[in-house]
């Protein structure tokens, strides 16, 4: 679903489509979404069950970042 893009108008898929963006255009942000990642991973393994939102996001940061090119027809075309 989240490629899918069922929630269109969320802030969560804007803040995703946002992050898309200045990936595309500023390739040194890949850097920073690394450290995030590792950041975001170490607290949801320092307790899962409290810090189940880390999880959500670092999920949804790798989504946003693994996609090249998307389009609402054919999906994710360029990863």
């Amino acid at each position: 679903m989240d490629l899918e893009e069922s929630d269109l108008e969320t802030r969560r898929r804007l803040c995703m489509k946002f992050v898309h963006a200045l990936s595309r255009k500023y390739p040194e942000v890949a850097g920073l979404l690394l450290g995030l990642s590792e950041q975001l991973n170490n607290e949801y393994m320092a307790n899962k069950n409290e810090n189940w939102r880390q999880k959500t996001t670092l999920v949804n940061l790798l989504i946003t970042a693994s996609m090249g090119n998307y389009t609402y027809r054919h999906g994710a075309t360029d990863l």
